[in-house]
This record gives structure tokens, sequence and C-alpha cells, in this order.
């Protein structure tokens, strides 16, 4: 089995086995939120973006395959880890019902 295939079936068990674990309204939001206005928070929080990285987040955003861990650390630390670490915009818009 290839290192990437592994990887995938890791991803995979490791999601399903955090997205038993109860999310509550509020963490579903913040994560959500975090991953839509990362322009606006890291403004907030004096962390610049360059053109160039603002592009391509906003790239991923579109596709909604942004995850925290594109983010500046900066934005990491409001993250709610555990059960959204790792995790798509779309796998937690999908997980949360949103």
């Amino acid at each position: 089995m290839s290192l990437d295939r592994c990887f995938a079936v890791y991803s995979s068990l490791a999601r399903s086995n955090l997205s038993s674990q109860p999310q509550t309204k509020q963490e579903c939001r913040k994560a959500k939120k975090i991953l839509e206005q990362y322009q606006r928070l890291a403004e907030k929080h004096g962390v610049r973006l360059s053109p160039r990285r603002l592009e391509e987040l906003n790239e991923l955003r579109e596709a909604k395959t942004i995850t925290i861990n594109a983010l500046p650390s900066t934005l990491r630390r409001e993250f709610p880890l555990g059960t959204f670490n790792s995790m798509t915009l779309a796998e937690i818009e999908e997980l949360c019902g949103m």
C-alpha cells in the first residue's frame, strides 16, 4: 500500500472517530467563521497576508477545501481543535449540518 493511500485511510478513520464526538453549535460556528472570514480576522489580529497568499486562500475557500492548516498560526490558536483538526470547510459543514 502506498504512503498516500495509508495516509488517506488513516485520515478517514481519524475523522470517523472524531465525528462520533459531539460538537456544539458554538464550535461549529466558530470553525466555519474562521475558515470563511480569515482575511478580516487576520487584519483584526495585525497579520498581513500577501496578495499571492490571499489569492491562494480565496481559491481554497471557494472550493471549500480550506483547512485550518492553511491559515496563519494566529488564527489557529482560536480554532476549536480536536474534532475539526485538518477537516475541510465542506466536511465541517456536512458534520455540523450547515
